[in-house]
């Protein structure tokens, strides 16, 4: 390498090395794969052992009615996420953000995704840290690594100091050396852990739990209404029904209470 940077045929050679300024991105499945998935949801899966369970004992229009709705749940659900997910990516493929790298002896602007290691990158207020690197110069250069360290306050970045991928500029200009591009970054490592790690959102969270306790419910209510068949004589079992009804019509005056006991 000279102090001017890379050469084309230097820059070249590296790129076929080290591969793309990429970060690493979550597996992309199949359309067929992603419908399928919205079936794990527990709700879904409560309503559609109802849709069995009511076909079993010849309630057929109860059986079409759920399976309708989960179906029609679904597609929709699919179709909102498959379409925002498309808009989000032709969005992406049409914004290009360029840095200014020293080629031939000369500044170009180059997409990010040629930057290789040993690039020569300028960089000023307003511009995004492209790549891992060592600052050759600055000048009241300050760096805002919010992204990654969650440190608020911009840092000054002085002479031989190292900036990262993600990081935004401050103030002041510096020129910087590539040492890390790609998956070589510490942007892309925490990118990568992230994704396998995949962990649930709150919302996720509270059905899972929501989902748990119906289930729970369940299970118990088809207990006691079997060991009240079984058990109790008929007049005596017919009371405890109508108690239970009574019970979550006064206690809780919700139509929700009501239908999940409907089947009593």
């Amino acid at each position: 390498m000279t102090p001017t940077g890379l050469t084309t045929a230097q820059a070249k050679h590296n790129f076929e090395q080290f591969g793309p300024n990429q970060v690493v991105t979550l597996r992309q499945l199949s359309p067929f794969t992603e419908f399928l998935f919205r079936f794990r949801n527990p709700l879904v899966l409560i309503l559609l052992v109802a849709a069995i369970i009511s076909a079993f004992v010849g309630d057929w229009v109860s059986a079409i009615i759920i399976i309708l709705i989960v179906i029609i749940s679904v597609l929709l659900d699919f179709f909102n996420t498959y379409r925002s997910e498309r808009a989000a990516q032709v969005l992406k493929e049409k914004v290009r953000v360029t840095a200014a790298v020293k080629r031939d002896g000369i500044i170009v602007s180059l997409p990010l995704e040629s930057l290789v290691p040993k690039d020569v990158v300028l960089l000023e207020a307003g511009d995004l840290i492209p790549a891992d690197g060592t600052v050759v110069e600055a000048k009241d250069f300050y760096v805002n690594e919010s992204s990654l360290t969650g440190e608020s306050f911009p840092l000054e970045k002085e002479a031989d100091a190292l900036v990262y991928m993600g990081a935004s500029v401050v103030s002041g200009t510096a020129t910087v050396m590539v040492t890390g591009t790609g998956r070589r970054t510490q942007f892309s490592h925490i990118a990568a852990d992230l994704s396998e790690k995949n962990q649930p959102t709150e919302f996720d969270r509270t059905i899972n739990r929501f989902s748990l306790l119906v289930m729970k419910l369940t299970f118990v209510l088809v207990i006691f209404i079997f060991f009240c068949e079984c058990v109790a004589p008929p007049q005596c079992a017919g009371s405890i029904f109508v108690c239970i009804r009574l019970s979550c019509r006064f206690n809780s005056g919700t139509a929700t209470h009501d239908y999940c006991f409907e089947s009593v």
